[in-house]
């Protein structure tokens, strides 16, 4: 078996050559998400995304963005 880091190039290189469903895509960073979001490693993780031109925060009472599912 590829190792984790191989297998997660390649995933990223099929998804920028459009072989991956956007649909299929958001439902697996969705479920991997979590566990970036809470974990120690966060306040290095987050660096890494804000290179990359996004944020990602929890959703959370404390963060100053509303939970949009929660607004009329």
């Amino acid at each position: 078996m590829d190792s984790a880091p191989t297998v997660l190039r390649n995933l990223a290189d099929e998804v920028m050559r459009g072989n991956i469903d956007m649909t299929e895509q958001s439902r697996f960073i969705a479920e991997v998400m979590p566990r970036c979001l809470h974990r120690v490693k966060f306040r290095e993780i987050f660096p890494v995304w804000e290179r990359h031109g996004f944020h990602v925060t929890p959703v959370h009472f404390y963060q100053p963005i509303p939970d949009t599912q929660s607004l009329p």
